[in-house]
């Protein structure tokens, strides 16, 4: 992947291992990355299936006033990922929120993203790998060029695609600006 950025397959093989190893704050990363590059198609409706999975895992509503939240793996002391595995949690029971009944799916998606981008952004400056240097540098800086709901609208436009092509009509200028950055984008974090 190092090599070779733009290589679908390696971020989609790399989301689903770190699913089955049930680490999914490596999982996520990865399988946004594989939707970005590659989003109609069969293997994408599998990829945003599972990303949706791992977003929701260990968050279960209990009543209409309790959401319970487990956070999965290692103890915190163990686990470099601890934190924002907590926050996965936090911002998936979030949208049970009263302040967040009437926002769409697709809002909320591109909110939680962002607030996740954001925090692995400000993870990061503790922590070294390739996580942390490959996938984290990327979505941190697609966070603060605000580019957080163009990625998520272009990553879901299968999945939803009539909100896609709502938001589309609306916000093309957005899109355009998001694609030209990303073009510009080197991984290795110079631009």
């Amino acid at each position: 992947m190092i090599l070779n950025p733009a290589h679908a397959s390696s971020h989609l093989l790399i989301g689903n291992v770190m699913a089955l190893q049930e680490q999914r704050v490596k999982s996520i990363p990865a399988l946004y990355n594989f939707l970005m590059l590659e989003t109609k198609s069969n293997r994408s409706a599998t990829a945003w299936s599972l990303l949706q999975e791992q977003l929701k895992t260990g968050v279960k509503k209990e009543n209409e006033k309790s959401t319970s939240i487990t956070v999965p793996g290692k103890k915190k002391e163990d686990d470099e990922f601890y934190t924002a595995e907590l926050m996965l949690g936090i911002l998936e029971a979030g949208k049970m929120n009263e302040a967040n009944k009437n926002k769409s799916y697709m809002e909320l998606f591109a909110e939680n993203s962002h607030s996740f981008f954001t925090i692995l952004g400000e993870l990061k400056k503790n922590n070294r790998g390739f996580w942390w240097d490959f996938y984290v540098p990327f979505f941190y800086d697609l966070a603060k060029k605000n580019h957080t709901a163009s990625f998520c609208y272009y990553i879901a436009q299968s999945a939803y695609p009539e909100d896609y092509n709502a938001w589309y009509t609306n916000n093309l200028s957005k899109l355009e600006v998001f694609s030209e950055w990303y073009t510009g984008y080197d991984r290795k974090g110079k631009k």
